[in-house]
């Protein structure tokens, strides 16, 4: 008969435990599966088994939105040592048990037991403010890897005390991170700016030719070179037209009289400025080319083969080629 009784001022016990803490008696099978839950999870956190009793909890007040569930879980997370997440539990108990006991006053009780183990709470765990100096679409927060859920942005934030990173990123942001230490009972503010990753010049991928001022100046001058070769082939072209016509009129012979002299005259005249066009332009590139080689970065490597020149005269004219390896 002992034994009986135990047994049964332990169910009655725990009976009233349920009633006074919220779980009234159930009218519908899904409250009577949250009451029996978290009957048993009662026992096991009596027996030290937080782990279990904390899974039990969460069960309970999954199926029934209890405080007196909540207030349990957060309980058991700081039985665990999980001081920050039962600090955030807590508080979140304190705003259910206070909306709820507006309309039921047994929720009362579990409000001001909330508030209560919540100033304990208080000095055991540190408070982060992390906000973006701008709005950015599509932004996300985390602390150590963890995401920080957008309601606490701006907002005091509970988390462990001791060094943390704190990180903010965005689509087509660069991300902006920071890494501070911080005392239990202190609250420290982070202040993160999210700046767009746009192309400039720092993205060169090293496969094009680094222009500098001596570069650029080389290859004016190539340019120029390869200008000056054209214009031989003009002009050596036109020469040749010209000797041409004399031959036409002479009939393939050298001429008897001075009929042809101003067209010879001229056509020697079209052959001087084809020549001296031709040393200007070779000399142009020539030069040109060594400018382009030596105005590089220290750093870059010149390769063999990264510029190539060839010129010569043609019948009627000439032809010139410049290549430049980028």
């Amino acid at each position: 008969m002992r034994r009986f009784s135990v047994t049964v001022i332990r169910l009655v016990g725990s009976l009233l435990l349920a009633l006074s803490l919220g779980f009234a008696a159930p009218a519908r099978a899904d409250e009577d599966d949250a009451t029996q839950k978290y009957l048993q999870a009662v026992e096991a956190y009596e027996a030290g088994e937080y782990e279990t009793a904390l899974e039990g909890f969460r069960e309970a007040f999954s199926a029934s939105e209890s405080p007196n569930a909540q207030l349990y879980i957060a309980r058991c997370l700081v039985s665990l040592g999980r001081n920050a997440e039962g600090y955030r539990t807590m508080s979140a108990t304190v705003a259910l048990a206070r909306d709820k006991a507006q309309s039921e006053s047994r929720y009362a009780q579990t409000r001001d037991a909330a508030a209560a183990e919540l100033a304990v709470l208080e000095p055991k765990v540190a408070k982060l403010i992390v906000a973006l100096s701008e709005e950015v679409d599509d932004a996300a927060i985390t602390i150590d890897g963890a995401a920080l859920p957008t309601e606490f942005w701006g907002k005091p934030y509970a988390i462990e005390p001791g060094t943390i990173t704190v990180e903010a990123s965005a689509p087509s942001y660069l991300p902006s991170e920071k890494t501070i230490s911080i005392d239990a009972g202190d609250t420290e503010t982070v202040a993160l700016n999210l700046e767009r990753d746009e192309p400039g010049d720092d993205d060169d991928d090293g496969s094009g030719l680094d222009i500098g001022p001596l570069r650029g100046a080389g290859i004016g001058v190539a340019i120029l070179g390869v200008g000056g070769l054209v214009a031989f082939a003009v002009a050596g072209s036109a020469a040749e037209s010209k000797f041409d016509d004399v031959s036409v009129a002479c009939g393939g012979v050298t001429c008897s009289d001075d009929s042809q002299n101003d067209t010879i005259d001229e056509g020697k005249t079209l052959q001087t400025v084809a020549n001296v066009t031709l040393g200007v332009g070779l000399g142009l590139v020539a030069g040109g080319a060594l400018m382009i080689i030596l105005g590089g970065t220290d750093d870059e490597p010149v390769e063999e083969e990264t510029i190539s020149l060839s010129a010569g005269p043609t019948l009627g004219g000439g032809y010139a080629q410049l290549e430049v390896l980028f």
